[in-house]
C-alpha cells in the first residue's frame, strides 16, 4: 500500500501531482471522486497534470486530445491506443489517500 498524504485536499475539477516513494502520480477530483493516475500521457508523453482536463469519469489529455476512463484508465477516444495506468483508491480520515 502506497498513501498519497493530503490528497483529499484536491479541490473539485483540478489535477494535483504527488511524489510518493520516489513515483509521480495525479490524483483529480472529479464530480466528488478522487482518481489516482499515471500523470504521463500513454500516447505522446504529454504531462496530463499541466495539459489534463476532468469531466465525469473521464479524463482528456489536451495535447492531441485522447480521452481515457478514469475508472479503468481504457481509451474513450484516440488518438492514444494505449490505456492510461490507474490506481484503485481508499481514503482515511487523515485526509490521506492510499493505492
Amino acid at each position: 500500500m502506497t498513501v498519497v498524504p493530503r490528497a483529499l485536499d484536491v479541490p473539485e475539477g483540478e489535477i494535483r501531482r504527488y511524489e510518493v516513494g520516489g513515483q509521480d502520480l495525479a490524483v483529480a477530483r472529479s464530480d466528488g471522486e478522487l482518481y489516482v493516475f499515471d500523470p504521463v500521457c500513454p500516447h505522446e508523453a504529454c504531462d496530463l497534470v499541466e495539459d489534463g482536463e476532468v469531466a465525469g469519469t473521464e479524463l482528456t489529455c489536451l495535447c492531441h486530445f485522447s480521452v481515457f476512463d478514469l475508472n479503468t484508465g481504457e481509451v474513450i477516444d484516440g488518438p492514444a491506443d494505449t490505456p492510461l495506468k490507474v490506481f484503485e483508491t481508499t481514503a482515511d480520515d487523515d485526509l490521506d489517500l492510499s493505492i
